[in-house]
């Protein structure tokens, strides 16, 4: 009689029974390996992309060639725009009193006793002794007075860098009020150092400056005085 050994019934199967804890094991394990392999691809992913987007700076460029943050944008060169600030106040006051006196005397003496006596015969009566008096007076008194207030803002350009750095500027500026025009013109030499940050500079800092307002409208013609008063003021000789 054969002796025959007893084969467990699982030995029988294609693939062994395994434990339920390592089942366990092996689904969370392939479960982490998916993550990382997802982890990695969108890592990659956003190296690749990097390159191509990227965020606003919080630094404001100052210049559009230039982001360098020490810079500022105060003018500097031909072309360069600088604003400036016009606080003008002219007050001008005059008088003007003068006073002339003139008087002169005049006699004369006629003496008839001699050569006229023998012509003319008796002359006494006739040829009286001559005096006269004139006397002149003047007396004249003018006063004139102008206040003027001018305040506003006017963009210049540079057109001109001089050699010590300095700059020349020239502005001008067109506004029109209720149908009254205004004309604003601005030049001179600057300094850059007396540029602020804002590339604004005071007009009291501007030198051989020549700061006009010309005005064209009602308001302007009422202002001024008509021209048959002065020609009358340029003809009248008293």
């Amino acid at each position: 009689m054969k002796n025959t050994r007893m084969i467990p019934y699982y030995s029988k199967l294609s693939t062994p029974i395994l434990p339920e804890k390592l089942k366990i094991v092996m689904i969370k394990t392939k479960f982490l390996k998916c993550h990382f392999i997802i982890f990695l691809l969108i890592s990659i992913l956003s190296l690749t992309l990097s390159n191509k987007v990227q965020a606003d700076s919080i630094w404001k460029k100052r210049i559009a060639t230039n982001t360098n943050l020490f810079n500022d944008n105060r003018a500097r060169g031909t072309g360069d725009i600088v604003t400036v600030q016009i606080d003008e106040s002219t007050q001008i006051t005059g008088t003007e009193d003068s006073t002339a006196n003139s008087a002169q005397k005049h006699s004369v003496n006629i003496d008839t006793t001699k050569f006229l006596t023998k012509v003319l015969g008796d002359t006494s009566g006739y040829l009286p002794n001559a005096s006269s008096d004139t006397s002149h007076s003047f007396s004249g008194k003018g006063a004139y007075a102008s206040n003027r207030n001018l305040s506003l803002e006017l963009t210049a350009v540079v057109t001109e860098v001089l050699a010590n750095g300095n700059l020349i500027i020239e502005g001008n500026r067109d506004v029109n009020i209720n149908n009254e025009k205004y004309n604003i013109k601005v030049s001179g030499i600057i300094r850059p150092i007396d540029i602020n940050l804002n590339n604004v500079i005071q007009s009291s800092s501007i030198a051989n400056a020549n700061i006009v307002l010309e005005g064209k409208g009602f308001l302007t013609r009422a202002g001024k005085r008509g021209w048959l008063n002065r020609i009358y003021e340029v003809v009248w000789p008293f």
